[in-house]
């Protein structure tokens, strides 16, 4: 045979096999054209003029790399439905004459067709829109635009070495599966059904375990730290426990169906249970895929656009003023006035020598302990609190200020008597009425407050803060706790200022500040280190790493909407030729096309919403871990966390809802139409 008889065979099958082939083909250009667009904004030299472009080309050069990877696992999973269309036309071929070395060769077409039109059309769409995506970039990020156009070779020679992997690892297993069935098992595949499934009560219970575990994991946790190291178990268990039921609940519901006469001997009900009970199996690990990508996408848009929009409440807490400085002192000592009286001196004159003068002064000490509550009492006995902790007891940071500090920042006249105190927590769920430490004093709490000012507030961990009426008996308490369980504390002193000069004046100050304050730490050996930040450079720093994971979420959200699109038209594709016979004999014997419908559209009603409404409920149970989460970085504002997570549930929905029209469209016509 002649070569071009094998190319000419190729692009026939493609050809007559559009429906299929055609949003393979447009999702892996799509793929390309992201993947391009991450690599050009991550490998080129666009964004180098913009604030903090190294977090975001790091950030772009990540979602470049998860990108390819979550491509190849899509189109992987995607040839499969093409195949298993393919394999009767195989064995057809077989039959007329054609050996496997033949069929080889018209693999070997397709699959290079498949890759020209993925690879250069997706690279020529995302170099088209490249520039588009590098303005949006620059904009979130608060840059200025360039007006040049560039191509990013680095890019395209990325992409094209990332999806030549790709087909070249679908084309050997396609060729490998060819090779390994016999031509009678070809011919007979696509009327080979799958055996409908048992009700496997074991496993559908175990599901459901899962989810409860997962679910109870996220919602018991305490702390911002613990729940970074849940997150990822209880991911795991929920994805599980969705696939176990998903695919075992769907058959024990359609069994359920089955058994009320009433609802399942009727025309539109009759024909899409029974169709639904004997493919259950595969429809529940779609679906199962379906939903967990809703639920990535959910999570993704949520924390990604709130942190975006609460940078500012982030920088706020951080940074409440222009300068801001914090004293560590060494253990044993205590930030009396002659060391803070010296340091306030060195800042004065250093920003004095600039055109600068303080202003907005917060000015204030603390003292800090770690431990774990047993009731009321803070255990600071790490030994008895590390087993306290595994028994789910709530563990903070608690640090004391005196009222004068906290006065200065509220702007309250607050009075306390001995032995009175006011608790300053975000867990509304931790109110008691005394407070005491162990082996220590006991206050009572006459305020509760839930939530801590920002000029006091401690962001590194999750932070309970106590007013106290004087710093100094606290102070000894915690000194004398520490040396008994053999502990760390902290006493610290924090400066926080504005300089009265432009924000950009304020950067410059960072070398000369930093220079001086450790020139007086070296010369002072009561100071154990400082922290320092100027609220200019804290922005730009916040806003790239910010905007580069927003910009990124919506972009990998995009892509998962896509292929969880994809997933339900192929599914749809696949079952609605499977089921085309069985209409079609049944409109032989008086079946209309109006009942089709109804019938088409109680099948989709029952089933298709179900990942909608379980990838809902996952991010119900997943928003107290989430904005846990968010607490690490800062962000406390749980308004906003709210409000964006049911934005961006109902954006979802909507999208969802287009989805189900057009593949549920897409079957009815494939089931309703002879010719489809």
């Amino acid at each position: 045979m002649k070569k071009s008889f094998y190319l000419k065979l190729a692009a026939e099958t493609i050809r007559r096999n559009r429906r299929l082939y055609l949003p393979f083909v447009l999702t892996g250009m799509g793929a390309a054209a992201i993947c391009y667009i991450l690599g050009f904004l991550a490998y080129s030299d666009v964004l180098n003029g913009v604030q903090s472009s190294d977090y975001a080309k790091y950030t772009l050069g990540l979602g470049f790399w998860v990108v390819s990877l979550f491509s190849a696992l899509f189109l992987f999973y995607t040839n499969a439905f093409l195949m298993r269309r393919r394999q009767k036309e195989m064995g057809l071929y077989s039959i007329l004459g054609m050996n496997r070395k033949n069929l080889s060769k018209v693999l070997g077409w397709e699959a290079l067709l498949q890759y020209s039109c993925t690879v250069l059309g997706g690279l020529a769409v995302g170099i088209l829109f490249s520039k588009l995506f590098e303005l949006c970039m620059v904009y979130i990020m608060g840059g200025k635009p360039s007006l040049s156009f560039i191509v990013s070779g680095k890019s395209i020679q990325l992409s094209m070495t990332v999806f030549s992997l790709i087909y070249l690892l679908l084309l050997c297993k396609n060729l490998r599966s060819l090779h390994h069935t016999a031509t009678v098992s070809l011919m007979k595949s696509e009327n080979q059904g799958e055996k409908p499934p048992k009700a496997n009560w074991l496993l559908g219970i175990g599901g459901v375990l899962l989810l409860g575990v997962g679910y109870g994991l996220a919602v018991s946790v305490k702390d911002p730290y613990s729940a970074i190291l849940s997150f990822f178990l209880a991911v795991l268990l929920v994805i599980i426990g969705t696939y176990l039921v998903m695919i075992c609940g769907s058959v024990l519901l359609c069994r359920i169906l089955q058994k009320n006469k009433k609802y399942y001997y009727r025309a539109d009900h009759f024909i899409s249970t029974s169709s639904m009970a004997f493919r259950m199996k595969r429809n529940g690990a779609g679906l199962a895929s379906v939903c967990i990508l809703l639920t990535m996408v959910l999570v993704m848009l949520s924390s990604t656009s709130c942190l975006y929009f609460g940078k500012q409440d982030v920088l706020d807490i951080r940074c409440p003023r222009q300068v801001n400085f914090t004293m560590t002192m060494a253990e044993g000592y205590s930030a009396d006035s002659e060391i803070a009286d010296n340091m306030r001196s060195v800042l004065d004159k250093t920003l004095r020598s600039v055109g600068g003068e303080t202003q907005n002064v917060l000015d204030w000490d603390t003292a800090s302990i770690m431990g774990a509550f047993d009731g009321d009492i803070l255990v600071a006995d790490m030994q008895q609190g590390t087993q306290m902790m595994k028994n789910g007891k709530m563990t903070c940071l608690l640090y004391a200020i005196d009222q004068t500090a906290y006065n200065m920042v509220t702007g309250k006249k607050v009075a306390l008597s001995e032995g009175e105190a006011i608790l300053l927590h975000d867990d509304i769920r931790y109110r008691p009425d005394t407070l005491t430490l162990q082996g220590g004093s006991s206050y009572r709490l006459v305020q509760k407050e839930k939530e801590i000012p920002i000029g006091i507030r401690k962001i590194d961990i999750n932070a309970m803060c106590l007013v106290v009426p004087d710093l100094s008996a606290f102070v000894a308490d915690v000194r004398q706790i520490a040396k008994e369980y053999d502990i760390y504390y902290s006493v610290d002193w924090g400066y926080s200022f504005d300089t009265g000069l432009p924000e950009e004046d304020t950067k410059a100050l960072w070398d000369t500040l930093h220079q001086t304050a450790a020139e007086l730490r070296l010369a002072n050996g009561k100071i154990e280190s400082f922290v320092y930040n100027i609220r200019a450079i804290d922005a730009e720093d916040y806003l790239g790493s910010f905007s580069s994971l927003f910009f990124l979420g919506g972009i990998l959200s995009a892509v998962f909407i896509c292929s969880a699109a994809m997933i339900l038209y192929y599914k749809q594709i696949s079952e609605g030729l499977e089921d085309r016979s069985k209409f079609e004999m049944m409109q032989k014997v008086g079946l209309q096309k109006s009942q089709i419908r109804r019938s088409v559209n109680s099948q989709m009603l029952t089933v298709f919403f179900l990942p909608l409404g379980l990838a809902g409920l996952h991010i119900g149970f997943a928003f107290h871990i989430i904005y846990l989460m968010l607490q690490a970085f800062g962000l406390y504002n749980l308004r906003l966390f709210l409000f964006t997570t049911a934005l961006n549930f109902a954006v979802i929905a909507g999208i969802y809802v287009l989805v189900y029209r057009l593949t549920s469209g897409a079957y009815y016509h494939l089931v309703s139409d002879k010719e489809a």
